[in-house]
């Protein structure tokens, strides 16, 4: 008896816990979404549209791959209250997909039909390509 008396008492703990962990602020809030805010917004130049986004290791650059627009992008937000486009890259393709690597100053684009291209973030320009075949997408 002693034993689920001690069982009931920590599950009620915890239970009463998990609220208070996350800012009891109820289910709204469970994974802190609502502690963000708007800094500011960047509209793509050309009316067309950032995909997918990857920022650099130090926060201070936004690379986006542009479908519609068949290039990458690089946003400088140093001033993150006012982004600025500082480059654009022509994909030669449809660009599906854009991730900045671990070292930093380069990312890889995913390129439909099926390259990979890699981009030098210090003078926005491809320094390598490779053919893969179909795809890839994302």
């Amino acid at each position: 008896m002693m034993k689920q008396l001690c069982a009931l008492a920590a599950a009620a703990s915890v239970l009463t816990a998990v609220p208070l962990a996350h800012g009891g602020h109820g289910d709204d809030d469970r994974f802190g979404v609502g502690s963000f805010r708007p800094v500011a917004t960047f509209s793509v130049p050309g009316a067309t549209s950032a995909e997918i986004v990857s920022a650099t290791r130090d926060g201070k650059y936004l690379v986006y791959s542009d479908a519609i627009g068949r290039k990458f992008g690089l946003v400088d937000i140093r001033n993150p209250r006012r982004p600025q486009q500082i480059a654009t890259l022509d994909a030669g393709g449809d660009p599906t997909s854009v991730a900045v690597l671990p070292v930093g100053n380069l990312a890889v684009g995913c390129v439909q039909p099926g390259k990979l291209i890699l981009i030098d973030l210090s003078t926005f320009t491809t320094i390598g390509e490779r053919t893969i075949g179909e795809g890839p997408d994302s």
